[in-house]
């Protein structure tokens, strides 16, 4: 991290988490306290939330539109209080694939500092970028800011639940007692498989340009129908179209597709009420299945009109 982003960064920066959810989780427990305001941008992994409300803090939802590109930043401005300690960023981002350029970043770090909240920037998907302009919130060199990351994406390490967290000497620490005392610490065995997937640059290479071929795949594939409406992918491994059908029910549908056609999807609904007419997809398949789960996807939404 220090040679990427030219920092100097030291190992009290650093707290080594299981996964990713437990950075984030360790993250909002450390800088927040009960009762405070943590804003969340939808669509939004679920457990953003979840973790807020389990904490005891109170989650403030700003809900981006697919129409306005899932802008956040005037939104942010609109509803942000003294009340908000922490603001949780997730660029690129799921489920939606949106890549914030570094001057909207900038303008969400501002409204942090003119509030006094926190911002927690969960970077997981930080390599799988596909267009120009992304900067990690580390090389921006800001106060109050932690960094979340994982190895289970670049390299394809999910079930080994390995992660990370970046920022101050003190905050990192108080994630590392969070941690230690909810499960000790991460295996050593796992640490040390860990410690082999940074020394395969060549391996992370391959994933991110294989996802990014399957996302141009997703986009084209669906693109096809009339009534599928998507926007070129940016980042991350997913894409989030819009269904245009009237009545439109994405929990129905994924089931439906499920049983029916094979395919499994992810319902929009899962990151956000507001969202029950997209689907998300994955960039997990080779091309030919792929292509063919694309067919099935296209033909299930003709089907349900």
């Amino acid at each position: 991290l220090s040679e990427r982003f030219g920092l100097d960064l030291k190992p009290d920066n650093i707290a080594v988490t299981a996964g990713g959810t437990f950075a984030v989780y360790g993250s909002i427990e450390a800088v927040t306290g009960l009762g405070d305001e943590v804003i969340v941008i939808e669509p939004a992994w679920p457990l953003y939330a979840h973790q807020v409300r389990w904490l005891g803090r109170r989650p403030k939802i700003i809900k981006t539109r697919f129409e306005d590109n899932w802008d956040p930043v005037n939104m942010i401005q609109e509803k942000v209080s003294r009340l908000t300690k922490l603001i949780i960023l997730n660029y690129p981002n799921n489920p939606t694939g949106r890549v914030l350029d570094e001057r909207s970043i900038r303008a969400i770090i501002e409204i942090a500092e003119d509030y006094g909240a926190w911002i927690l920037s969960d970077e997981v998907y930080m390599d799988f970028c596909y267009r120009d302009g992304f900067e990690s919130i580390l090389k921006l060199g800001t106060e109050r800011t932690i960094m979340v990351n994982s190895f289970s994406k670049t390299w394809g390490m999910t079930g080994f639940r390995v992660g990370y967290v970046v920022s101050d000497p003190e905050t990192a620490a108080r994630v590392a007692r969070a941690q230690n005392t909810a499960i000790t610490c991460i295996p050593e065995f796992v640490q040390r498989a860990a410690l082999a997937a940074l020394n395969d640059e060549e391996s992370a290479r391959r994933n991110v340009e294989l996802i990014g071929m399957r996302l141009r795949i997703l986009y084209e594939e669906l693109s096809r129908s009339r009534l599928i409406e998507v926007r070129p992918p940016e980042g991350a491994m997913y894409i989030f179209p819009r269904i245009n059908v009237e009545g439109f029910d994405s929990w129905r549908f994924a089931w439906k597709l499920l049983e029916e056609k094979g395919v499994a999807i992810a319902p929009g609904a899962c990151f956000g009420q507001s969202y029950n007419n997209h689907l998300r997809i994955s960039a997990v398949l080779d091309e030919k299945p792929l292509r063919e789960a694309c067919r099935r996807i296209r033909e299930a939404v003709e089907e349900y009109c």
